[in-house]
């Protein structure tokens, strides 16, 4: 991490997510996607745009050797990407890997760009137009940084707190427009947290970090250790929002354990379909998988007679428009779901956070799940067996603060303004049967709370403030 520039105040809003763009920023990946883009500039693509062959000034014996030995170290990579996919992730996407996993598979690819940049090097050498020399130059450092990235993962010290891991990605390029199975290796810091304790926070007199969910029930502990601020003073500051008076809770207590998933998706596939009947604006419908959101998303097309498409389907018949996420790009979403009469947004990850649709356009939000992550997340696997070997309880230390933070931050997509109103209706029987169902409650703003359908219906037949 390199030093900041010199200031007396750090203020960090959105604090919540610090810990997150910290192990973005200070992790590293290594794979594919970067190298293919310059492989492809060196050498062309179906014979055309070729870099080493434009460079007339190099003796062509040696543009042909460049030529020869990129296409080696392409040839080479497939073959190790191969092997990885089938050997080592095999039916997972993505799985943790030990070190001596990531300095086999990584040292497969290190040498052979190595020599490349090599090769290269000789040739910029006798370049003489600054411009060509320059371009080169520049994809020489990228190969170099590549190299880099590879080097740090594969260089990692055993039991380091920080976590090896591999995934399986699809690679679109001008030689693959459909794309093509590739690998990414991951190295992730565990403690993030401590990180910026040690290499952010001590250049500044004061560090201020301002968040809507920064406290699970009122208590920051959680959110202290993640971002690495233990010894500060913490301050609650109460909202201008009239929540008694313009929010309305619905918990149901009548639908089925999630974990009897064909019976849980029926019938909150009914629930949804009920909910926005009764909603006069526009309804968010939050999940935790994407497998989830295209079956809720069918099913809510099927039964209101709209054609699932991609980008948007519209009935005339009840003049509602149903969206889900990644059929089109997400500000033309929104944009589209804002401008219609009456539409139905079926979302995951980037919705539950950083989308302010104010006003009658968003009235309802529909939570389908507690958004705990998926247990076979690499990283959430590793918190974990970190924090029992601490001799702490991850599921209630990690899993469920995890959770209610981004509860809250779901729920938080409903009132943006003073004059907003709606419903969040938590389809999630476990709020209400699970002992840790008191956490997420705890963290909603005091507003009513119903069970019954025909309390949100009374709720909506009332003026809009």
């Amino acid at each position: 991490m390199g030093v900041p520039p010199a200031s007396d105040i750090l203020i960090l809003d959105e604090a919540h997510n610090i810990d997150q763009t910290a192990s973005d920023c200070l992790g590293t990946e290594f794979s594919h996607r970067a190298l293919v883009r310059v492989w492809e500039t060196l050498r062309g693509v179906e014979g055309r745009n070729c870099l080493i062959g434009s460079l007339q000034e190099i003796p062509i014996e040696q543009r042909l050797g460049v030529l020869d030995l990129i296409r080696k170290a392409e040839k080479q990579f497939h073959e190790s990407i191969d092997w990885f996919l089938r050997e080592i992730l095999g039916d997972s996407s993505r799985i943790a890997v030990s070190q001596d996993t990531a300095v086999v598979g990584l040292n497969h690819f290190i040498e052979p760009i190595s020599e490349v940049v090599a090769a290269l090097r000789l040739v910029a050498r006798k370049l003489l137009h600054d411009e060509v020399k320059k371009e080169c130059e520049g994809y020489i450092n990228r190969l170099d940084r590549i190299v880099a990235d590879a080097k740090m993962i594969s260089d990692l010290q055993e039991g380091a707190p920080w976590l090896l891991w591999c995934e399986e990605v699809m690679i679109r390029s001008r030689s693959h427009p459909t794309g093509v199975r590739s690998a990414a290796f991951h190295a992730t810091p565990l403690e993030p947290g401590r990180i910026l304790n040690e290499k952010l926070y001590p250049h500044f007199e004061s560090s201020i970090l301002v968040s809507a969910t920064l406290s699970t029930g009122g208590d920051f502990s959680y959110a202290q250790e993640r971002l690495g601020t233990a010894k500060t003073e913490t301050l609650t500051l109460p909202s201008p929002f009239d929540y008694q008076n313009h929010l309305l809770l619905y918990t149901p207590d009548d639908l089925p354990d999630p974990v009897d998933a064909d019976s849980y998706f029926s019938q909150v596939s009914v629930r949804i379909d009920a909910l926005v009947d009764l909603a006069e604006g526009g309804t968010f419908v939050l999940c935790t998988s994407y497998s989830s959101l295209n079956k809720l998303y069918e099913s809510f097309c099927q039964s209101h007679g709209l054609p699932p498409s991609t980008g948007k389907s519209r009935s005339s018949k009840k003049q509602i428009s149903a969206f889900r996420q990644g059929d089109i790009p997400k500000e033309r979403m929104l944009e589209e779901f804002k401008s219609a009469k009456k539409a139905v947004l079926f979302g995951a990850a980037t919705f539950w956070q950083g989308v302010d649709v104010p006003g009658r356009d968003l009235e309802l939000v529909i939570i389908t799940r507690l958004p705990f992550q998926s247990p076979d997340d690499p990283v959430l696997d590793a918190r974990i067996r970190h924090c029992r070997a601490r001799g702490g309880n991850p599921f209630f230390h990690i899993q469920v603060p995890d959770a209610v933070m981004q509860f809250r931050q779901g729920i938080g997509r409903l009132i943006r303004s003073k004059t907003d109103r709606g419903v969040v209706a938590i389809l999630d029987s476990r709020i209400r049967k699970k002992g840790y169902g008191k956490e997420f409650l705890a963290s909603v703003p005091p507003c009513r709370v119903a069970s019954h359908l025909d309390e949100v219906q009374q709720f909506f037949s009332k003026p809009h403030p």
